[in-house]
């Protein structure tokens, strides 16, 4: 089966349970260590104050990136210092932090537990070899060859004594809320593009029904059917250059402001994001307005205008 895309990049990481500990408050969480040729670039998007982890010196081993909602349950900022424990072979190992970045995601189900440190330290905590790793975080160019990756890793790569799990079978809740998202979208946009035929079919009547007068003046004067035809195909094509005109102004202003401002809140809790997502595709915006236009029902046979040959010919005037 052919893929979409290829492999965007492979990530080490280890992940171990933890405890926060603050002068007022304590918190578990998980600490997902990360070195430095991790995706930092694209995570810089969820980055709320402060920076990721520095790996130019050895005070990467002293950083630690927090979600807002454990800063904001722990009364963090940037800048503050933390207590991290471990349990080791029966025995507490603690290390001191400070909170360089506070991120958030809005997925829950990440922001509620989940910590970022060097890789290294966790290194050391378990007592590993620089190239030792709990594992492999595949990253992939195009999400549609999600199931496939993940079967040709699992059967082709991997030895049988580790396993292979994609987000999607690990977060399930995510991709189904998703999937009930693009159902609504495409209902919504058949929708809107029915009442819009509707309605230009609807202005066109209006507007050959209230010229049947000059309808008849001008095949009593000798204008055949195609004639007629190209006045109502010129004032309709007025009609739809000026309407699509103001639409996409009106329509793409808006879309650019709420990308750039985000002023159209969401319920993060509801939908994983604060604010509305905007994503403006040229080439689909083009299509729908070269499609808007040749949808006009004036653009369609002579049935649009049968009206007009229930009219007297020039042979036979009012």
């Amino acid at each position: 089966m052919a893929s979409y895309g290829g492999v965007a990049g492979v990530y080490p990481y280890i992940i171990k349970p933890g405890l926060v500990t603050t002068k007022k408050n304590i918190h578990g969480l998980l600490l997902k260590g990360l070195d430095k040729n991790y995706k930092w670039a694209a995570m810089e998007k969820f980055l709320v104050d402060g920076r990721f982890i520095s790996y130019d010196s050895d005070s990467s081993l002293q950083e630690i990136v927090l979600s807002q909602n454990i800063a904001n349950k722990l009364v963090l900022k940037t800048g503050d210092k933390i207590i991290l424990s471990f349990v080791k072979n029966n025995v507490q190992w603690k290390r001191r932090f400070t909170v360089t970045g506070i991120y958030n995601t809005g997925l829950e189900e990440y922001d509620k537990r989940l910590a970022l440190i060097d890789i290294n330290v966790l290194r050391e905590v378990e007592e590993w070899s620089d190239h030792e790793v709990q594992g492999m975080e595949v990253v992939l160019d195009d999400i549609r060859d999600l199931d496939i990756m993940a079967d040709y890793i699992y059967y082709e790569n991997v030895p049988s004594n580790l396993y292979v799990e994609s987000i999607r079978s690990k977060f399930p809740s995510i991709f189904e809320w998703l999937n009930l998202q693009n159902i609504n979208e495409r209902v919504i946009t058949n929708l809107m593009i029915l009442v819009g035929l509707i309605n230009m079919a609807t202005v066109l009547l209006i507007l050959v029904l209230e010229r049947t007068r000059m309808i008849g003046i001008l095949k009593a004067l000798g204008a055949g059917q195609w004639q007629i035809r190209k006045i109502f195909l010129f004032h309709a094509g007025y009609i739809l250059l000026f309407g699509l005109l103001a639409g996409n102004v009106i329509g793409l202003g808006l879309a650019f402001l709420q990308k750039k401002f985000g002023f159209i809140k969401l319920d993060e809790n509801n939908y994983y994001l604060d604010t509305a997502p905007v994503f403006i595709d040229g080439w689909h915006i083009a299509w729908l307005n070269v499609g808007t236009f040749f949808s006009d029902p004036a653009f369609f046979g002579d049935s649009h205008y049968g009206g007009c040959q229930n009219f007297p010919s020039q042979n036979h005037p009012f």
